[in-house]
């Protein structure tokens, strides 16, 4: 992170909060911090690591997700986001670039609010320039003659849809060109159908306003139901291939979030059980107290969709996907924007200098992460410490001792 743009948009509080926010975390769906240092110019956060990639890399490959796989998955984000509320905290950002995988195929959950910086700016310029005023209209159909569905095409035999049910075979994923390539078992083979015109049509929007709720958008009371939205966008994305409200600028997602056009072809309906449309509809409701979620995680953990679903066991059932690596540095599974390369680790070395007096308190180390994670580096960094407090000590003996002479 830019030292200087982050004073300059005035968000120094936000950043030391995400600092604060990842040391005290302890949770087996989120990601836990381990260090945060600084050069001169830039600001560093050191997580643990993650070798499956994240979610919008791996739905890049897939598409979409079959209803088994999407609600493991939805029934684990659920969780970490029930954990962050029940520590007041409110992510504000949930989106699949922020989940990611473990090692073992299990999801945790990363990013608490720097992201939203950026989104900031392209809210305040809307907010600025429309009405505040709630559209009445209901939901749009998009089977309707409207020019945007006119390409809509029926849903098609295993378009897409490559993640099998829990007790297949487990895929196994590499990386082509940089690009997830699906391994399957031509043997079991589901005939699954995915809303494949979706996938084609959505558009990439810098910010990724998508996954914002309509409160927000309208300068509302942000309360920790805009997560529980979010992840009703993301149950949408992941058992369709699309988004609810895509379009080709923020502004024009914001306008069809704020007016109710979402996109629900008949084929949705036709493709995804009830219980699954129930519970899409239920987590997006335009109350924010009548949303899914709001009243606590019991009423999502009873909704019909999750039914049978062990909520105690999950981490023993089996995940629909394991990222299959060579070593523990291997990173098949992250887009080439998010890969780190010698030239960047240079470039901190040799910007090793003073602090700005806003981050003097940015640095720290999480000592419980360090050593589940790696314990001879953590008792590395005990000794080291020691040596420093004792140097101080003898610094301050020794200038005790001048004083009394």
């Amino acid at each position: 992170m830019d030292k200087e743009k982050m004073e300059e948009k005035g968000v120094t509080d936000l950043v030391m909060n995400e600092r604060n926010i990842l040391n005290k975390i302890d949770n087996e769906y989120v990601v836990r911090g381990v260090y945060t240092f600084q050069t001169k110019k830039f600001l560093y956060i050191v997580m643990e690591y993650m070798m499956g990639g994240d979610f919008a890399n791996l739905l890049e490959g897939v598409k979409a997700f079959d209803e088994d796989a999407a609600r493991f998955y939805l029934a684990q984000l659920t969780i970490a986001v029930n954990y962050l509320h029940s520590r007041n905290i409110i992510h504000r950002d949930l989106k699949p670039d922020n989940i990611l995988v473990d090692s073992e195929g299990m999801i945790k959950l990363t990013d608490f609010g720097l992201s939203e910086i950026n989104m900031n700016n392209y809210l305040t310029k809307y907010q600025e320039t429309k009405s505040k005023k709630m559209s009445n209209n209901t939901f749009v159909n998009s089977d309707s003659d409207s020019d945007e569905d006119s390409d809509y095409e029926p849903p098609t035999p295993a378009g897409g849809l490559m993640v099998k049910k829990l007790d297949s075979e487990f895929l196994r994923l590499e990386a082509h060109s940089n690009k997830l390539k699906i391994k399957q078992n031509l043997n079991n083979i589901q005939n699954h159908k995915v809303l494949g015109s979706m996938v084609n049509k959505r558009k990439k929007v810098l910010g990724t306003p998508d996954y914002i709720a309509p409160e927000v958008i309208l300068g509302k009371e942000v309360t920790k139901n805009v997560d529980w939205w979010a992840v009703g966008v993301i149950a949408y994305e992941f058992m369709t291939g699309g988004l609810p409200f895509n379009d080709d600028s923020p502004e024009k997602i914001f306008d069809n979030i704020k007016n109710r056009k979402m996109k629900w072809p008949k084929a949705i309906e036709e493709t995804l059980s009830k219980e699954a449309c129930s519970l899409i509809r239920s987590l997006m409701d335009y109350d924010p107290n009548k949303r899914l979620g709001s009243n606590g995680i019991e009423e999502i953990k009873s909704h019909p969709f999750f039914k049978d679903l062990d909520w105690d066991n999950l981490k023993s059932m089996k995940p629909p996907f394991v990222p299959c690596v060579q070593n523990e540095i291997d990173t098949t599974f992250f887009a080439d924007d998010k890969k780190f390369n010698v030239k960047e680790l240079q470039e901190i070395q040799n910007d090793m200098g003073s602090y700005s007096h806003n981050f003097q308190d940015f640095d720290s180390t999480v000592y419980n992460t360090l050593v589940d994670i790696n314990k001879k580096e953590a008792e590395k960094m005990i000794l080291k410490l020691d040596g420093l407090k004792k140097r101080e000590e003898n610094i301050q003996g020794s200038e005790d001792s001048d004083k009394n002479k």
